[in-house]
């Protein structure tokens, strides 16, 4: 666990799949020395547990972090569409003004 501490502390901030690794190795190991201790064999199950949540972790981070990217790139999509309405919206109150601005100058025709 201080080998883990001690990597992890060292980098850039750290990725979702590293920090779900890193928890489900320190949960891993401290559930695989629990029901190791039982049987006598607390570091072996201590070990075992720690390699077996590093895994499970890495696999459900590298699943999250593939959630968050598509998360992602909806939401840039979102924000495009809602500059494309903002646009769109300026252009047809500037056409309105001019349709607006044609009907005044026009002058009616006079009746005698």
């Amino acid at each position: 666990m201080f080998l883990l501490v001690g990597v992890f502390s060292c980098s850039e901030p750290l990725t979702t799949q590293e920090r779900t690794a890193g928890a489900g190795a320190v949960v891993g190991s401290t559930v695989g020395a629990g029901i190791g201790s039982y049987y006598g064999y607390a570091w072996t199950g201590g070990m075992a547990g720690a390699v077996l949540g590093l895994c499970v972790g890495a696999i459900a981070g590298s699943q999250a972090e593939a959630l968050e990217k598509q998360q992602n790139d909806l939401d840039q999509k979102i924000q495009q569409c809602d500059r494309d309405i903002q646009r769109q919206s300026e252009k047809l109150e500037e056409l309105k003004k001019e349709l607006q601005e044609q009907e005044n100058t026009q002058t009616p025709p006079m009746l005698d």
